[in-house]
């Protein structure tokens, strides 16, 4: 009786899982800090009983607090540890959610820019520095369609799953103009920020707060359900 053969089988595949992905501990740990870092000392400014010594600060020095918080804001775009949204978030009770909303608009976009420029120089394995490298390799591989390049900016930094300050770093590397990125970057600010701005200041005065919650989501979905006209 013929020996019978059976058939060869290919190995099992490997999952890659999370081997050649190296996560940035010491940049988990600093992006903790600095998130807790301004939440902790607001907390504490509203609970001492300091807030009005404080806040009679801030009025008498309106300016330096203002600059401040800029170039917070900035440098958390360009180093993205510092969580500097959350200090204008903050900065409501004291210069009112309008000009919070300025100084995070003003601040995102000179940091963007700056990003922008830095990211388009020095390439992505300068990226890998600043991100978890499965993040940028998720970048890399995002296909702007032709013609598309200021709505694919706008839909990356509100839905594509991208952190704001990558896209800012990134966007030149995928052949985006800048003239395209900046008017994405500032489209896309204003239709997030304004209802989070005034979200946050409902926060604060407990006034229409459901309103704008689904104001919020009814957005964001219609957003999400425009996204595939834009990518790849």
């Amino acid at each position: 009786m013929a020996k019978m053969e059976l058939p060869d089988i290919p190995p099992k595949p490997r999952l890659a899982g999370r081997r050649g992905i190296k996560v940035n501990r010491s940049q988990v740990v600093l992006t903790i800090f600095f998130i807790a870092l301004p939440l902790l000392v607001f907390l504490w400014v509203t609970q001492s009983g300091n807030f009005g010594y404080f806040y009679q600060w801030s009025q008498q020095n309106i300016y330096v607090f203002i600059l401040v918080l800029f170039a917070l804001k900035t440098l958390g775009i360009v180093y993205p540890p510092i969580s500097g949204g959350i200090l204008t978030l903050s900065s409501i009770p004291f210069i009112g959610w309008v000009n919070a909303y300025l100084v995070d608009l003003v601040g995102n976009i000179v940091g963007s820019c700056i990003a922008y420029y830095l990211g388009k120089k020095y390439g992505f394995d300068f990226l890998v520095k600043l991100f978890d490298e499965k993040t940028v390799d998720k970048f890399k591989h995002v296909k702007i369609k032709q013609h598309r390049e200021i709505e694919s900016v706008f839909v990356l930094r509100i839905l594509g799953g991208m952190v704001v300050e990558l896209v800012a770093y990134g966007s030149g590397l995928l052949k985006i103009g800048f003239s395209n990125f900046f008017i994405g970057s500032v489209l896309s600010h204003v239709v997030v920020g304004i209802p989070t701005y005034y979200l946050a200041k409902n926060i604060f005065s407990t006034q229409n707060l459901f309103v704008s919650l689904v104001i919020s989501i009814a957005a964001l979905y219609l957003l999400w359900k425009l996204k595939g006209r834009y990518f790849e």
